[in-house]
């Protein structure tokens, strides 16, 4: 694990994963567990739920053509 990539929404995770399970151990919510279980996975890979990274952008159209002449000249 490379401890440089630390920032703050990963440690509030970490606090939040280890909350969870010690609410799920304590009050046997074993539902809750699958969200802690999540939480701890985003904090060992570093992965988040949003487009960190740009992840979410869209590619540009290829298929749209830019190119086409447009006559100007009036009709009879």
């Amino acid at each position: 694990m490379d401890w440089k990539n630390w920032n703050l929404m990963r440690i509030l995770r970490l606090v939040f994963a280890i909350y969870t399970i010690h609410y799920v151990v304590e009050s046997k919510e074993w539902g809750w567990l699958l969200f802690a279980a999540l939480l701890l996975w985003q904090v060992i890979t570093n992965a988040s739920c949003g487009c960190q990274g740009g992840s979410c952008s869209m590619p540009p159209d290829k298929k749209k053509d830019n190119n086409h002449k447009v006559d100007t000249h009036e009709l009879d």
